[in-house]
Formats: C-alpha cells, sequence, structure tokens
C-alpha cells in the first residue's frame, strides 16, 4: 500500500519528494540518484521537436571520465547552469557551476578539443552598428573564462531568429553556423536567412564572415530554419531547412580550404536533399530536420516529413527518413525508416547519435513513446525498431559508460534516460526531483514544523485541524456526506474535501493525501483546480473486490477518514457490455482434441459460456524410409509418417530383388595354337558371375607348301 499525492496547492508547489532513480523499462535495474535543492522554472521536453521553424539547442550532455556533465539554459536558469554526474547519476554538487555575464540571448554551448565555448547574442531592433549582437567566449576545461571575441554591425537585428546554432572546430579555427534577422530591406520587411562566421580559437578573433543577402552559391539559404555543419578536409558542409531560396533541405558544399583564412569564395555546390513544393516563402513546409552527420563514405541526415507531393500544407503525419548523400558523387537516397498513414499518430523531430565505426542509432517519439532504430553508413536500417516509455528534448544523446544517454528537464524534475550499447533493448530512467526534501518534526495547534533532509533548511505551515468530504457518483452538482460504499465496476466515485479549521496569519499547506490499499482496483484523479479549503477529483473502479480509501491533510494524518468500499461486477462485461476474454482454449492436433475456450467476463473471470469441444486435424504425412530395389537386396516402398507426432500413419511393402543386367566378358576366339572361351554372363550392377563360359577347341591348321 502506498500513499498517492492528489492536491498540489499553489503555495507550495516547490515541495517535491526525491524520487532518486526508477527503473521502469524492460530489464530494469535499480539505481540510486543524489538529491539536491536548486530550483527553476521551464522545460526542454519535446523542444528537439518543431513543427515550422527550429530554435536554439539549450540542453547538452559531454562525457566524461566518471559520468556527464551536464550544460543547461533556458527557463529562468540565470545564464548557464554546468552540473557534473556520476556513471549513476548522482550530482557531484562540488562542481556544480552557474556561467553568467556575456550577452543576455543563448544561442549554443560547444566541446571543444582543449577548451568550452559558449555563443550567445542580443538583440538589436535600433540597427545600431555599435551593438554587439554575437559573442563568443572561450573557457578552460575546468570553466576559467579566456577571453571572447563579439561581433557587430553584421546586417543582423535579432540574432538566432528563426534557427538553431552550431559550431564545429578544425585546426585553429571554429566555425559558426546560425541564422539571423536582418535589417530591413528596400521592401520594408526584416527577412531572415542564415549566417556564418569563421574565428581563430586561438588569438579569439573574426576572420571571416558571411551575413549579406545574395545566393546559394555563396553559401546564403534564405529562409533557413535550420542549420549545421561539418567541416570535411577542411571543407566547409553546411545543411540547412530552406523554405525559399531554395525551398528544400540543402547540402551546401564550400569550395575553400577554410585554413586559407576565409568562409568561402563563389562556387558554394549545392545539392537538394529534400525538395519541398509549395510556394515560396511559405513557411509551412512539412518538414523538420534533427541531424546532420558524416560518414566515410556518406552525409546522413535524419529528419521528418509529411508526402512531399504538392499538398503537403494539407497533412500532418510525418514519416522519419535518413538521406544519405554521396561524398564523391553527390548522389542522394532517401531511406524513410517508418510508414504511418495520413491520419496516424505523427512522428517528432528525430535525434541521430554515433554508436560505432559505421552504426548510427535514429531516435524519434510518436504517441508518447520514444522510438529507436540502427542505421548503416548509407543511412539503411539494420535489424528492429525498438520503443520505450519516455520523452526526448533537445538534448543529444551521447554514449557514455556503454550507454546512450540523454536527459529531459521540466520545473525542478530531471529525467535521464539510459539505454545499454550492447544491448538495445535494455532501457533505464532515473528521476531527480530538485527542490528541498521536507519531513515533518513536530505539530502543534495546527502548525507543523518542517525540516528538509537534504540541506536543512526549516519551515513553518499551517494545515487543516477539520474538514468535511463530499461525495457523489455521477459528477453532477449534488453531494453527500455518506460514502457510497457498493458500487459497481467502471463506476467513479467524485469527492470534494473541504477544510474546514485551520490556523490563519500562516502560509497554509494545500496538499492533501489518499491511500489506496489496492491501487489495481481503485485509482485516484484530482481535479486541475485544487486548494486545501476546497478542492477534489474522482475515483474509477477497476475490478471487483473489498478496497480501503483514507483521506486526510498531508501533515494531520491524526483526523484521517477511512472509508471501506465493496466492489461488484453485476453486469458481466464492463460497463459497455464488452469487457470478455477467452480463457483456456486450446487449439486441436493430430494427437489430441482441442477446446475453443470459456468466454469469461474480463472484469470478474466469471464464466460466462462454456467452450466447445474441437475434433482431432489429419495426420500430415510424409514418406520415411523409402528404398530401391537392387538385384542383390529388396527394396521397401517407405512408412507414411506424421510431420507433427511423429506417428507411422502406414507401413511400407518389400519390393522384390531386381534381376540381373549381364553382360559378355573374358570371351576368348579358339586357334589353332590355343583354344577359346565363349565367356562369363556378368551382371553389371553388382559384378556376379551369372553363367560361366565353356571352352572352345582348338581350329585346325591351315596348310600352304613353303620352300618347294
Amino acid at each position: 500500500m502506498r500513499k498517492i499525492k492528489v492536491l498540489i496547492g499553489v503555495l507550495l508547489a516547490a515541495i517535491l519528494m526525491i524520487l532518486g532513480m526508477m527503473s521502469v523499462f524492460s530489464a530494469n535495474v535499480p539505481l540510486t540518484a543524489a538529491e539536491q535543492c536548486d530550483m527553476y522554472s521551464g522545460s526542454n521536453v519535446g523542444a528537439q521537436s518543431y513543427n515550422l521553424w527550429a530554435s536554439t539547442v539549450k540542453s547538452y550532455l559531454v562525457p566524461t571520465s566518471d559520468g556527464v556533465m551536464r550544460v543547461q539554459a533556458g527557463g529562468d536558469i540565470s545564464g548557464v547552469l554546468v552540473e557534473y554526474y556520476d556513471n549513476s547519476h548522482n550530482i557531484i554538487k562540488s562542481k556544480t557551476r552557474h556561467i553568467t555575464g556575456e550577452l543576455p540571448v543563448f544561442g549554443a554551448f560547444y566541446e571543444g578539443s582543449d577548451a568550452y565555448y559558449i555563443l550567445t547574442g542580443q538583440n538589436n531592433v535600433a540597427e545600431n552598428p555599435s551593438t554587439e549582437v554575437f559573442r563568443l567566449t572561450k573557457y578552460s576545461k575546468s570553466w576559467s573564462r579566456m577571453g571572447s571575441v563579439g561581433l557587430k554591425d553584421c546586417n543582423t537585428t535579432v540574432p538566432f531568429d528563426a534557427g538553431s546554432a552550431r559550431l564545429e572546430e578544425y585546426g585553429k579555427y571554429i566555425v559558426v553556423h546560425t541564422a539571423h534577422e536582418m535589417y530591413k530591406s528596400s521592401d520594408g520587411y526584416n527577412h531572415q536567412a542564415n549566417f556564418t562566421i569563421l574565428i581563430n580559437r586561438e588569438q579569439m578573433t573574426v576572420v571571416d564572415c558571411r551575413y549579406k543577402v545574395i545566393n546559394y552559391s555563396y553559401g546564403y539559404v534564405s529562409h533557413s530554419f535550420n542549420q549545421f555543419i561539418h567541416v570535411d578536409g577542411g571543407r566547409i558542409i553546411t545543411l540547412d531547412h530552406g523554405d525559399a531560396h531554395p525551398r528544400s533541405v540543402v547540402l551546401l558544399k564550400y569550395p575553400q580550404d577554410i585554413t586559407l583564412g576565409s568562409v568561402s569564395t563563389w562556387g558554394c555546390q549545392n545539392i537538394n536533399v529534400i525538395e519541398i513544393p509549395g510556394t515560396i516563402g511559405n513557411n509551412y513546409t512539412g518538414v523538420s530536420v534533427g541531424a546532420f552527420e558524416m560518414s566515410d563514405s556518406s552525409y546522413l541526415i535524419a529528419g521528418n516529413s509529411v508526402m512531399q507531393d504538392g499538398s503537403d500544407t494539407q497533412r500532418s503525419t510525418r514519416n522519419i527518413f535518413v538521406a544519405s548523400v554521396d561524398k564523391n558523387t553527390d548522389a542522394v537516397s532517401v531511406n524513410w525508416l517508418t510508414n504511418y498513414k495520413e491520419g496516424d499518430e505523427t512522428t517528432s523531430t528525430p535525434h541521430m547519435v554515433k554508436l560505432f565505426a559505421d552504426r548510427w542509432l535514429v531516435m524519434w517519439t510518436r504517441d508518447g513513446k520514444v522510438y529507436y532504430v540502427t542505421v548503416d553508413q548509407k543511412g539503411r536500417t539494420v535489424g528492429k525498431i525498438y520503443e520505450m516509455e519516455g520523452a526526448l528534448s533537445d538534448c543529444v544523446p551521447v554514449v557514455a559508460n556503454n550507454k546512450i544517454t540523454w536527459y529531459t528537464w521540466k520545473n525542478g524534475t530531471i529525467t535521464f534516460y539510459d539505454i545499454d550499447a550492447n544491448n538495445l533493448s535494455r532501457t533505464y530512467e532515473t528521476v531527480i526531483n530538485n527542490g528541498h526534501h521536507f519531513e515533518m518534526t513536530s505539530f502543534k495547534d495546527g502548525v507543523a514544523t518542517l525540516r528538509c533532509t537534504v540541506c536543512g533548511t526549516t519551515q513553518t505551515l499551517g494545515t487543516v485541524t477539520a474538514f468535511s468530504a463530499w461525495w457523489n457518483t455521477n459528477g453532477g452538482s449534488s453531494y453527500s456526506s455518506v460514502f457510497p460504499s457498493s458500487l459497481d465496476v467502471g463506476s467513479k466515485i467524485y469527492c470534494w474535501l473541504q477544510g474546514n479549521k485551520y490556523p490563519s496569519g500562516i502560509k497554509l499547506d494545500e496538499e492533501w493525501t489518499v491511500t489506496i490499499s489496492d491501487e489495481s482496483k481503485v485509482t485516484f484523479t484530482p481535479n486541475d483546480y485544487q486548494n486545501i479549503q476546497f478542492g477534489g477529483g474522482y475515483f474509477t473502479l477497476l475490478a471487483p473486490g473489498k478496497v480501503s480509501i483514507t483521506v486526510s491533510p498531508r501533515y494531520n494524518p491524526s483526523i484521517a477518514r477511512t472509508y471501506e468500499l465493496t466492489i461488484k461486477c453485476t453486469t458481466h462485461g464492463g460497463a459497455d457490455g464488452k469487457n470478455f476474454a477467452v480463457k483456456d482454449a486450446k487449439e486441436a492436433t493430430c494427437t489430441s482434441t482441442g477446446y475453443t475456450g470459456d468466454k469469461v467476463c474480463g472484469v470478474c473471470g466469471t464464466v460466462v459460456e462454456k467452450g466447445k469441444t474441437i475434433a482431432k486435424t489429419a495426420h500430415k504425412t510424409t514418406l520415411k524410409n523409402a528404398k530401391e530395389a537392387t538385384c542383390t537386396s529388396s527394396g521397401y516402398t517407405g512408412d507414411k509418417v506424421c510431420d507433427l507426432c511423429g506417428t507411422v500413419v502406414e507401413k511400407g511393402k518389400t519390393i522384390a530383388k531386381t534381376a540381373h543386367k549381364t553382360a559378355l566378358k573374358n570371351a576368348k576366339e579358339a586357334t589353332c595354337t590355343s583354344t577359346g572361351y565363349t565367356g562369363d554372363k556378368v551382371c553389371d550392377l553388382c559384378g556376379t558371375v551369372v553363367e560361366k563360359g565353356k571352352t572352345i577347341a582348338k581350329t585346325a591348321h591351315k596348310t600352304a607348301l613353303k620352300n618347294a
């Protein structure tokens, strides 16, 4: 029996129980997680997925020697939060950092070979050329600030607008590929496009950048709703999600090695990976892009899309694809990983994480579950699609400690998800609820004194010293103080809990608890509107039996009330009369009869209708032990034997030996000097001498006169 939290008050929403590590998926392994009391609001759940345009990634994991480093911006987090966790996701509090003091708009975090980088920006709606709109700040691996470089007067009013920001290190350079809203053009609009910056990371200086309105021969994409970048042999390779120029998911190969000190010269090669029909500049494309990776032979792009046949604006169901672009021939092949029909639940924007040399894991969500499958270096699926309960975020999964790991956060709750890299069917979930973990140390005159078991913070709260409980079974407005103690399965019991006495002049605890002795038979759902003076919800009766329900204020269980409930199954088949199951069904075989099965009530298990016997099936025979007759041994027609049970259904018969097949051997003609031989009749098959030959007498001499 466990307690279910049912009424969360607005005054103490920050008081959360530390849940620790919970393994709730297949092959679960119990783990533990440390507690902490940091509080902030916001969420990154589903932040990877976008319908029209992307946003900057604010959640990152970096593998460390003993776990992972978590980097988080967004919500009401001040600056950038940095936390370190061990391999069991216990926080290492001594390493926690808050990185502040840069520009107010977060753009990206990047782990370089020997330093960390944070990209920030600020709006410049006044189009002031002296306003710093982009800043890249360099930090040591122990988070000491090592310097920064800023960018001004670069045709930017809103940095990162309607796009993302990603960085790539190559030699002494850092390349930034992002988006921006530009100064007002001659048509009176502030247009959006991509933006590429080349930075010398050793000197922290801007070497080159591309921000002017031009065309994709110079790497320009407008509008660009998501940006990815790699450097391949010194050559910048970008991927943009364009809705106008061009209207496609476009891969651009820059012509020049960046070690020459330039982003590009004219001559970028563009490859349309997914061409998007529709009106130029229509923000809705029915496409989103989640990952851009490189294999030895191909560039790999993971995304989702509706069927692109000219009617994309009328469709809502997106399927997952991995496209590959051959590095040598630029040939594009699109591999569809899913095939959901229009009208089915759609997919989220996918992630892609490298497992080893030529294998990647593609991950997406659909209908409250995470799905994932392995692909090869051409983007083709390898093996089956797995699924697990959970969620994705804008945190790109990493491989650490032989696990594929990522996290989500919502307000004070952080959830780490792990997939065993050696056994993809093994998954784990770690939930860490930040905030104080209060326990009551004393209670007097309606006032509870609480102490946090994590940090020692104390607090006093007023609580209810008397309450009324009201009930009904139809959800209407008429409630009674009499508890409905006997009801059928499928029924609901609605309740209101009204606090009557509580101290004034002190903050009140708004939470009630409900204890259900058997949650397999009854569940409780609280109403959206809750407070200690008037709140409630409803119980759903799931299965027959006896159940105890206890309600009380959280910090004053001395006034708890317990109600006994008998749940019946008067009408079999449940509330809709369709809840039935088949029990003890058995298929007939060639050796035993079968049984259609009993029809039983799916609620209480009562046999409503007995089944019927099914006659044995016929044997399914195959001829076995057959043998051909020869001239030396008899044969056998073979036995008819059942393939299913091995029974000899019909015995075979003996076949008589065959006749010898003879040939004349050892025959010899007689001469005048030696006898001859008629020859033996010998069987060609077995060599038996069937009939011996006879001697032929010498022939007479045939004379002639010589030497006369």
